[in-house]
């Protein structure tokens, strides 16, 4: 028979035999805070998604480029044609840039992306009008007797990894690859059949184009390579996509160094304080009108070649300086090739094409001929 302090005793282990509205309210909101944790990462894991593909695509493209440069002859000087159509290897004076020591050498930008598009920018920074410095000859190649035109340059010059895909209508669908054509037996196949899709379709927002400047050295055909990768590079708005500035060395040697940017007056496009916002991972070029002596079979007289490099910016040192004359100015930290100022003296030029992601280099020789090519 139990008694009353038992009674009392299974009431009260009856009544807590739940969760009061308190500790439900709590748990709650412990559950929310986590959750909100949780939601607060979905953007930047998203945005490091975005940048892991983002690396992949452009060293893909680095590596097609130099592919697509070596079978198509690219890098080869008799298929280079200026915007005019005229082969550089019939030109004598950049023919004899290229086999004469005694000559100052010739800097080259191919790129027939852009020149397809417009062929009167005929200069690597395009605005020539800007300040003074070094500048590259812009060029294209030609194909079949002709320089190449816009469809062919964007089939060589964009990345075709870059490929569009749509979410069928039904959830539970992988997404599906978008190509390009349709099912009439008019429409050309990649394998010659007369029917089915042609290829996939592609955004086309990698792109690529091959900078060439001379090594330092006796050898006149040895030639530094870069192909420089864009990402979303406007081609017909290209008004802010190459900007030309003053620089001056603070610390610039092995591996880089020190520099700082200052914007120039003049030329056909004004600076603005936004062009110095240049993050870490940017890629700028300098280039200088380097003095070597000439070789000793010629006379001794020093020689003016034009000399460029590629720099990543790793860092930049403090705000933007207003110097109050419409010219701005911001220290950067770069690294890149070594730059001896005691043998090719301060560069006297810094570009910067904000659409740039990556540069591949490699050293290699200059072809003037082929075995394959008319005579």
């Amino acid at each position: 028979m139990p008694t009353n302090f038992d009674r009392r005793q299974l009431r009260r282990q009856h009544l807590r035999a739940g969760f009061s509205l308190v500790e439900v309210l709590i748990s709650i909101g412990v559950v929310a805070i986590g959750l909100l944790g949780v939601m607060a990462l979905l953007p930047l894991g998203h945005h490091q998604a975005f940048v892991g593909s983002l690396e992949d695509r452009k060293a893909v493209a680095g590596r097609m480029a130099y592919k697509i440069a070596h079978i198509y002859e690219i890098d080869k000087p008799f298929r280079w044609v200026t915007p005019a159509g005229v082969r550089v290897i019939d030109n004598a004076t950049l023919m004899n840039v290229l086999t004469t020591p005694s000559l100052p050498r010739v800097s080259f930008c191919i790129d027939p992306l852009l020149l397809a598009e417009n062929n009167t920018f005929t200069t690597f920074p395009y605005d020539a009008a800007r300040g003074s410095g070094p500048q590259m000859a812009r060029i294209t190649v030609a194909l079949g007797g002709n320089p190449l035109g816009k469809a062919h340059a964007d089939e060589l010059c964009r990345s075709l990894d870059d490929v569009i895909f749509e979410q069928p209508a039904d959830p539970l669908l992988p997404p599906q690859q978008i190509d390009i054509g349709s099912t009439a037996a008019t429409t050309l196949r990649w394998d010659g059949a007369t029917s089915g899709l042609m290829k996939r379709q592609n955004t086309g927002r990698m792109s690529w184009m091959l900078t060439m400047s001379p090594e330092l050295g006796e050898e006149v055909d040895l030639y530094n390579a870069s192909a420089v990768v864009f990402y979303n590079r406007s081609i017909s708005a290209f008004a802010r996509e190459e900007f030309a500035f003053d620089v001056s060395l603070d610390s610039l040697g092995a591996g880089g160094g020190e520099i700082t940017l200052k914007t120039r007056t003049g030329g056909s496009i004004d600076h603005r304080l936004e062009d110095m916002d240049l993050r870490p991972g940017a890629w700028l070029m300098l280039g200088a009108a380097v003095q070597v002596r000439a070789p000793w079979s010629q006379a001794g007289n020093n020689i003016t070649h034009s000399f460029f490099r590629w720099y990543r910016v790793v860092n930049a040192g403090g705000p933007t300086i207003d110097n109050g004359n419409g010219t701005f100015q911001r220290e950067f930290t770069i690294v890149g090739p070594d730059w001896d100022k005691n043998m090719r003296g301060a560069p006297q030029v810094a570009i910067v094409c904000p659409t740039v992601v990556a540069v591949f280099e490699k050293t290699m020789r200059l072809q003037t001929s082929s075995l394959w090519m008319p005579q």
